[in-house]
């Protein structure tokens, strides 16, 4: 496997639910691989802006072309993602704490999930160090806000 494509691999792996696995190169020959990992939709921008920005000098065995704007490297991106992406799974409250800091919402969730979040929430009771779980999981789970 050509080095450029199993650091962005391995990368892959570590925005991934399940982390980093010993012997990628021995998984990415079985079919499907991909299939058997997950992601939450922040872990999976985070990567692909880490990966178009990397695409400007490593693009070699990643595509067979040199993407020279932006929209080159996003077309590769889609691409990649296409081929070896992982499924995009739906957040539960299992990815936060028990009260969770608005900061650590900004971090999980991308930035349409926190401003749909946070409109939801007006008028819900709030600690002033972050959000009740209880409340974010009716959110999550596409429950009415109480208030």
């Amino acid at each position: 496997m050509n080095t450029n494509l199993q650091k962005a691999i391995e990368v892959m792996f570590g925005y991934s639910d399940q982390g980093t696995p010993k012997n990628i190169e021995k998984i990415v020959k079985k079919q499907d691989w991909y299939q058997k990992y997950t992601w939450i939709q922040s872990h999976r921008d985070m990567y692909f802006e880490w990966f178009e920005e990397n695409l400007k000098k490593n693009w070699e065995g990643i595509t067979t072309y040199k993407p020279t704007n932006k929209m080159a490297r996003h077309k590769a991106s889609d691409e990649f993602d296409l081929c070896y992406g992982f499924p995009t799974r739906k957040m539960t409250i299992e990815d936060f704490n028990q009260l969770v800091p608005v900061g650590q919402m900004e971090e999980r969730m991308s930035k349409k999930e926190f401003d749909d979040c946070m409109d939801w929430l007006r008028g819900q009771t709030c600690s002033p160090h972050g959000i009740y779980r209880y409340d974010l999981e009716r959110y999550l789970n596409g429950l009415p806000n109480n208030d």
